[in-house]
């Protein structure tokens, strides 16, 4: 993927509850943030966006997923 990682956020009860980290959650722990994407990715919820485009066009993307 290629987000940055210090920009996904989690609720410290679905890191806790789905990766298993105790809070305080790390964020920036790639093993507690894999652990919560694949959740969601086994439930088909997740979008894997172009992250490197300009972020216009990131943010058009983010929308026509939100809108799907």
């Amino acid at each position: 993927m290629n987000i940055p990682l210090s920009t996904t956020l989690f609720p410290l009860n679905v890191c806790k509850t789905v990766s298993g980290c105790q809070p305080p959650c790390s964020y920036s722990d790639l093993g507690c943030v894999l652990r919560v994407i694949d959740y969601y990715a086994k439930k088909s919820i997740v979008a894997n966006l172009p992250a490197e485009k300009p972020p216009k066009e990131v943010t058009t993307e983010v929308q026509k997923v939100l809108l799907s």
